[in-house]
């Protein structure tokens, strides 16, 4: 697909610049749609990343832990990262995605 080839030339072009860090955002997709899922397993095993950080936001509550699930089922997450914790009930998200990913 577009997305993966546009990952890998990316990858291919900062390596040869020889960045240290690269970042490819998966534009803030809540939805576990199958054919998402399945172009970031293509994406990671192309780009073959160091380190792969799964972020979500606390606000939408056990739809985070079903994304952890998923992208647990995918692809090897090293760390996770919830954001938007102010203001929100729905902060123990934080700790299911995290014990998704370490159990």
């Amino acid at each position: 697909s577009d997305q993966v080839k546009n990952a890998v030339d990316g990858v291919k072009t900062f390596n040869e610049e020889n960045y240290d860090l690269i970042i490819d955002d998966t534009v803030g997709s809540h939805k576990l749609e199958a054919a998402f899922i399945e172009v970031m397993r293509q994406v990671y095993e192309a780009m073959k990343p160091a380190l792969v950080i799964f972020v979500t936001y606390s606000s939408i509550g056990q739809a985070a832990f079903d994304q952890a699930q998923a992208f647990k089922q995918s692809v090897v997450v090293g760390a996770v990262i919830v954001t938007k914790m102010d203001g929100h009930a729905k902060g123990d998200v934080a700790f299911s995605a995290y014990c998704n990913y370490h159990s």
